[in-house]
């Protein structure tokens, strides 16, 4: 119901034991067939999704080859959430926060990244806010998993310095 999550998926880990707790109970009161149907439907689903889990490619945001990108061509790199300004630094690409989607028009640089996650962005499109403001969208680049999209373009302006 709400835009943005208030209760992270990473938290249910806390109520996992004592739900499995409850279902082991469950079967255990039980007699006969349908106790040995339950475990054996259980311990195959468990299977299946853990199997099935680890076999999923981009499981997480590669943010280590998009800072390496970044680097490649070194330009002042700009984010918009700590979602995004935390993992960069983290590797290495040192970046400002907008504290705005309205900021990006305002950066000082005559050559930049902006990094973004479509999904949170709050405002028009990025690349076309820019273009209004005399910028041109040179490179784009994209780093993703299975639930999110990060997005980082370069910036240079159509101006001479």
């Amino acid at each position: 119901v709400l835009p943005q999550s208030v209760f992270s998926s990473r938290y249910l880990i806390t109520v996992a034991v004592p739900c499995l707790i409850m279902v082991a109970v469950g079967i255990m009161a039980m007699d006969g067939f349908p106790r040995r149907a339950l475990a054996v439907i259980f311990l195959s689903w468990s299977a299946v999704s853990g199997t099935w889990f680890a076999l999923l490619p981009d499981r997480k945001v590669p943010w280590d080859r998009l800072a390496e990108q970044l680097l490649a061509e070194p330009a002042p790199i700009y984010s918009y959430e700590l979602h995004e300004h935390t993992p960069l630094d983290f590797y290495g690409a040192r970046n400002t926060m907008l504290p705005s989607p309205e900021e990006i028009t305002e950066v000082p640089q005559h050559e930049f990244y902006l990094v973004y996650r479509p999904s949170t962005w709050r405002g028009g499109d990025p690349a076309a806010m820019l273009r209004q403001r005399g910028f041109s969208v040179v490179a784009r680049l994209e780093a993703h998993d299975i639930h999110e999209q990060i997005i980082a373009i370069r910036c240079v302006s159509n101006s001479p310095l």
